[in-house]
């Protein structure tokens, strides 16, 4: 759309331009009083090859805009692709980076396995295989009741004598 406006204000400025020679011509401009036929083919000639100037400027303003707008489009992609590089290098940095991790961690890995294979039978053996225990499995109620009465009452005879121990003595009455 830009580009046919452009299109059409060029011919128009030169059709413009045109217009404001031939109203600028003087009546001596346009007396014919010369009827050379071949003075006036000639003359013919003249004004043909200007209105094609004219329409050749028209067409060279139109490509020139076209131009420019084509111009800018490139200097739009080569920002774009610009931009584009610079992301890439930068994703092509974390994948290496990435890569390198992985690598690291697959060594570690590896190594692991090795000194685990290696050290495999002399950390730990196996004795007897486990088996399941089929009895429950409850606190006994009964030991822990019999422990409970007898310290009390130990703990209660040594609460007496501790009582007893620290009451004053009893004054004894005379008589």
């Amino acid at each position: 759309m830009l580009l046919e406006y452009n299109t059409k204000k060029a011919a128009y400025e030169a059709f413009r331009s045109r217009y404001d020679q031939i109203a600028s011509l003087t009546s001596g401009d346009l007396s014919f009083d010369n009827p050379n036929p071949e003075y006036q083919r000639l003359r013919g000639t003249l004004i043909d090859a200007q209105a094609e100037e004219a329409r050749l400027l028209a067409r060279r303003a139109a490509l020139e805009a076209r131009i420019a707008q084509v111009e800018a489009r490139i200097n739009l992609l080569k920002e774009r692709v610009a931009k584009a590089q610079v992301e890439q290098d930068r994703i092509n940095q974390a994948l290496e980076l990435a890569k390198n991790a992985y690598l690291a961690l697959s060594q570690k890995r590896t190594d692991l396995q090795i000194e685990l294979a290696s050290s495999e039978s002399s950390l730990a053996q196996v004795i007897a295989p486990a088996y399941p225990v089929y009895e429950k499995v409850a606190p006994k109620r009964a030991l822990i009741l019999a422990l409970a009465v007898f310290l009390g009452l130990v703990l209660g005879v040594m609460a007496a004598f501790v009582a007893e121990a620290l009451r004053p003595p009893r004054a004894e009455a005379a008589g």
